[in-house]
């Protein structure tokens, strides 16, 4: 039953995120997403009081998600190899997963969107924190000769800005997209040009 439980969830926050990347949470409806799950509303219900509260907790998946970079990047490991695995890892979801692609859509709504709502405040709260982290980790990188000279808080977000406008291109462009190699996106960090 626990199963059955947490793929019906699954099937309603895949059917949420490609609604909510698309149309907003305004713009959607209960039965739009209990739709495109192939699901009934009630069964919908059973599993989320309100869409608002299937938003919520899209939020704090994404929330996690940023949690969990922010982390990843305060370890003591090489900057270029932590960075080079993050790289491949969203390279990865974004030529795999469609599922991923909207959620950073959904996620850039989210950082646009009423703080008020669904708890984006509090993924607006992390996405300094996990840039921050971010731009720690390529200081550590240039003072060990890894990374490339240059603002560090500038080169992380540069490296967060290309991740959300690669996921809007693929959302928008889907199998018309290119995606560009893992090098050619950390070019801009490494001495080398982004070889490995």
């Amino acid at each position: 039953n626990e199963m059955l439980r947490q793929a019906t969830r699954e099937k309603i926050q895949t059917a949420a995120a490609e609604l909510f990347a698309h149309k907003g949470l305004a713009g959607t409806s209960v039965q739009q997403i209990a739709d495109r799950a192939g699901i009934s509303i009630g069964l919908l219900y059973r599993h989320y009081k309100t869409k608002e509260a299937l938003y919520t907790e899209m939020v704090e998946t994404a929330l996690e998600g940023l949690s969990d970079i922010t982390a990843l990047f305060e370890t003591d490991g090489s900057p270029k190899v932590l960075i080079n695995s993050l790289v491949a890892e969203i390279c990865g979801d974004l030529k795999e997963n469609g599922e991923f692609i909207n959620t950073m859509i959904f996620m850039t709504q989210g950082f646009l969107s009423d703080p008020s709502v669904g708890g984006v405040d509090h993924l607006i709260e992390q996405d300094p924190k996990m840039l921050d982290a971010t731009a720690k980790l390529i200081k550590r990188g240039q003072d060990t000769g890894e990374m490339r000279p240059g603002d560090p808080a500038a080169m992380a977000t540069l490296l967060f800005s290309i991740f959300q406008g690669l996921g809007v291109m693929m959302g928008v462009l889907k199998d018309q997209a290119v995606l560009p190699a893992p090098e050619s996106i950390t070019a801009f960090l490494f001495p080398e040009g982004g070889e490995n």
